[in-house]
């Protein structure tokens, strides 16, 4: 066959830009960084749980957070007296949803390989742009977390952040996948939810249309679970029981995909429309 000069460079540019494009069937977990972006100017700005107890009324009311109570005031002669006493060993500092007296654990979530068992590192305190977790941290980013370990060995629990990346946002939890086709997971579907910040919701419903973080960086409204969490005793693994809209629960995938953890009910269907994954477990460990 004779190939003239024109159709050879016709070829080459065809194979060059083939060669551009890694996956022309698989689809992106997330919307255009335009559209979030576009919403910047929309959104509240994000308060740092390490910053909370700092923030002036002023400010809490800007962030959109509840105002602190006055502290009470003691008599004079009780604040003389004090004055010349030593001082107290400061109480330990809590978030504001665990009480000091609670029963909660606190330590750090550990990512291992679900198939080899090999360490891949700590999940980071920080968000990506989306609104989502999935980083692997440095020495000094762990994601800190409360959880109740006595209650989620029998029953499903949520995971509170202590240092997380926003206030208005203390539950680790699944949100509904922008490009899932519906809230639910489940064998032979490719549908997914992504680990992020959320509002506490109610033991045992399904998806709720929930305020979180992956909605405040987007302006895309999702359905998000936070009472989803058990635990194994025995190895300090933590898995994730998402209740679909019929109140099934399907068995669960964890994985972290572009640095975004999520979970599935499919990995194959998984994997067919958005490309390879990392299959992990997350692992409680005590600080």
């Amino acid at each position: 066959m004779f190939f003239t000069p024109h159709l050879l460079l016709a070829l080459f540019a065809t194979v060059s830009l083939a060669s551009r494009i890694p996956n022309a069937t698989t689809v992106d977990l997330n919307p255009p960084l335009s559209v979030v972006h576009n919403y910047l100017h929309l959104r509240a700005p994000a308060i740092p749980q390490s910053q909370e107890l700092a923030l002036t009324n002023a400010e809490r009311l800007r962030a959109g957070l509840p105002l602190r109570k006055p502290a009470p005031r003691r008599p004079i002669a009780r604040q003389v007296a004090s004055s010349a006493a030593p001082l107290a060993t400061p109480a330990a500092v809590y978030p504001a949803a665990i009480p000091a007296t609670s029963k909660y654990d606190r330590g750090f979530l550990q990512m291992l390989d679900a198939e080899s068992g090999n360490v891949i590192g700590f999940v980071s305190r920080v968000f990506n742009q989306y609104g989502q977790y999935g980083a692997i941290a440095k020495d000094y980013d762990r994601l800190l977390v409360f959880i109740n370990l006595a209650e989620a060995e029998s029953e499903t629990t949520d995971i509170i952040t202590a240092n997380g990346p926003d206030v208005n946002f203390p539950s680790f939890g699944p949100i509904t996948g922008a490009s899932s086709a519906s809230f639910d997971l489940e064998a032979g579907s490719s549908n997914y939810a992504h680990i992020g910040g959320l509002r506490s919701t109610e033991k045992g419903s399904g998806p709720v249309i929930q305020a979180n973080s992956f909605t405040a960086a987007t302006g895309i409204s999702k359905t998000a679970e936070s009472m989803v969490w058990s635990y194994d005793s025995e190895t300090g693994f933590l898995s994730a029981h998402w209740i679909n809209t019929d109140l099934t629960r399907p068995t669960l995938h964890l994985g972290r995909v572009q640095e975004v953890l999520v979970v599935t009910g499919d990995r194959d269907a998984f994997v067919g429309t958005y490309g390879a994954a990392e299959w992990i477990v997350l692992q409680f460990v005590p600080l």
